[in-house]
């Protein structure tokens, strides 16, 4: 654990010197934290294929128009098997989406049904890259409770 960065984290937190320590670890534990990350291209399929979406995006895919190599790469990208996720973080992911929905290959909705399918809560802590500091964590990096070192010895 990076007591220096769990402390720095604990004092930018609002309302946690009056907390204790177990309150500011379920506080920086908390995932109410909306990140957008990976789409499962599988649900993504599934989705453009229930909606009947799948056959126009093929069709855009094979025929000559401004959207032709759009499509074409967005076809590759589902039906290569060596991808499983689709990263809707990535600008050229989301101007990819954007051209789709401009060009009516998917609707606005389809679009946002596959961003929502992208979205995973995280807590501050977490962002932080802290994982998920315990009681014992905080109290360390509060100074509260004394850091022990301990020897490793190897046998």
């Amino acid at each position: 654990m990076d007591y220096a960065k769990l402390k720095a984290l604990i004092d930018a937190t609002p309302g946690t010197p009056e907390m204790s320590d177990a309150e500011v670890s379920a506080a920086l534990c908390v995932q109410d934290i909306s990140v957008l990350g990976k789409a499962p291209l599988w649900q993504v399929k599934q989705l453009l294929l229930e909606t009947g979406r799948w056959w126009a995006l093929k069709l855009a895919a094979k025929t000559e128009s401004a959207i032709q190599p759009v499509a074409d790469a967005a076809v590759e990208i589902i039906s290569d098997q060596r991808f499983e996720n689709i990263d809707m973080a990535n600008p050229v992911t989301q101007q990819m989406m954007g051209a789709l929905v401009q060009a009516g290959i998917i609707t606005q909705e389809q679009s946002d049904a596959v961003v929502a399918m992208a979205m995973t809560m995280t807590s501050i802590a977490e962002q932080a890259g802290l994982g998920d500091p315990t009681p014992t964590d905080v109290g360390m990096a509060r100074g509260t409770i004394p850091m022990v070192q301990m020897e490793v010895t190897r046998g």
